[in-house]
């Protein structure tokens, strides 16, 4: 079993693509039913890592998904999650932020105004309507 999970979108089909994997030196592939294995490489694919978070349902939260966050004494919010280099670390934006935050506040029980109901609700690839974007 992996350390990481990962998703791939293709960009050029326009969906999800299965048995895929990201070897340990970097490189993508997706196994063929015979097992062999294809490089897949280039701007067609957008890899997409696990935050190691998962929403009220249970659901693995990825890099690219779109969250609603209902956050203690604050107004609902949506947003996509996105790696950030400068914070080394997944991001959401709140909306009276105009800036990045990480996203593993919204998840911290220890503290009482840090408890979120945090939802997804689709995917920049599939949704980005969600986010003011065009579909």
């Amino acid at each position: 079993m992996s350390r990481f999970s990962f998703r791939v979108w293709d960009n050029e089909l326009n969906q999800w693509r299965d048995s895929c994997f990201v070897s340990d030196d970097g490189f993508l592939y997706k196994i063929e039913n015979t097992g062999a294995r294809i490089l897949l490489s280039g701007a067609r694919y957008t890899v997409e890592q696990s935050t190691g978070l998962l929403d009220i349902s249970g659901k693995e939260i990825f890099e690219g998904d779109i969250l609603q966050i209902k956050y203690k004494h604050n107004e609902p919010f949506i947003s996509p999650v996105m790696w950030s280099d400068q914070l080394a670390g997944y991001v959401v934006t709140p909306p009276k932020e105009k800036h990045e935050c990480m996203i593993w506040p919204y998840f911290d029980k220890r503290e009482p105004e840090y408890i979120s109901v945090i939802e997804i609700l689709g995917n920049i690839h599939e949704n980005p309507e969600l986010v003011g974007g065009a579909k």
